[in-house]
């Protein structure tokens, strides 16, 4: 018997990111806190907001492995968060970081059933893109 997961893009209680979304940063929405602060100037700074990212991501991931369902980690080049955006500028590298961060908060939770999506209208930007999360995730050791 199948199990049906919330909606995309909505959390259980209604709340979330645009209806169409299955992105999982879409799902956590942004924090009220970063808004207006405009720039990450430190680690310190930019990690802040994660706390945030976890409380809200985790429900899904829980679901996700309670019932078996795998997930798509997507980066959008062209609809990278505000805050990779200021820390990490319109990159390949703020694709992967974001992509990494998500990804690590699924391995934190032991849920290993998830494939990254990276999409830019550059191929180019796409291509090193996926050469950049290939090596960063040869780099953890997450390539076994």
């Amino acid at each position: 018997r199948r199990h049906a997961l919330p909606a995309k893009g909505r959390h259980q209680d209604g709340r979330g990111g645009r209806e169409d979304s299955d992105q999982p940063g879409q799902l956590c929405g942004r924090p009220e806190a970063g808004r207006g602060r405009g720039s990450y100037e430190t680690d310190k700074d930019f990690l802040r907001d994660r706390d945030y990212m976890v409380e809200a991501f985790t429900p899904l991931i829980e679901t996700c492995k309670k019932f078996d369902r795998a997930m798509r980690i997507g980066t959008n080049h062209g609809s990278l968060s505000a805050r990779i955006l200021s820390f990490y500028g319109d990159s390949p590298r703020g694709m992967v970081e974001s992509a990494i961060e998500f990804a690590d908060m699924c391995r934190a939770l032991d849920y290993h059933n998830f494939v990254f999506s990276m999409k830019a209208s550059n191929p180019v930007v796409m291509i090193q893109g996926y050469r950049l999360l290939a090596a960063e995730m040869y780099r953890l050791g997450w390539g076994s």
